[in-house]
């Protein structure tokens, strides 16, 4: 009982058995209750931030997709890029440069194509119409 006070230690004295037994089980039920709350809170905020986290995981990856799909550009960058990486092999195997200079890899896949090849720009529907 050292945290009583000299009054409260003299009033404590003077409470019977019961009453003693009475005041320590509500101390520990609000004790028990104030350490259910901090648990809680704990917990409630553990599961907030790990949410957030998940939730700007899935925005970026969402915001990445919406700017795969409008933009045309890159896609048909990335898969220009990809066709050439298919027929760049090809290419190496196939064309045998004999001249003092150096052709690059658009050169090569282009003679690759044949000598009938010609290049012709990349028409778009609403051009065609115009037409």
């Amino acid at each position: 009982m050292k945290r009583l006070a000299k009054g409260d230690a003299e009033a404590w004295k003077m409470l019977n058995d019961h009453e003693r037994r009475a005041i320590y089980t509500e101390l520990n039920k609000t004790k028990l209750r104030f350490v259910k709350k901090f648990i809680w809170i704990r917990d409630k905020q553990r599961c907030h931030i790990e949410g957030l986290r998940q939730d700007l995981a899935k925005n970026a990856k969402e915001k990445k997709r919406r700017k795969n799909a409008r933009g045309t550009q890159r896609f048909r960058k990335r898969r220009r890029t990809r066709k050439m990486q298919a027929v760049l092999p090809e290419a190496q195997k196939m064309i045998l440069n004999k001249l003092s200079i150096e052709l690059d890899d658009h050169d090569k896949a282009l003679l690759c194509k044949g000598l009938t090849f010609s290049p012709t720009p990349n028409w778009s529907q609403s051009v065609e119409n115009a037409e």
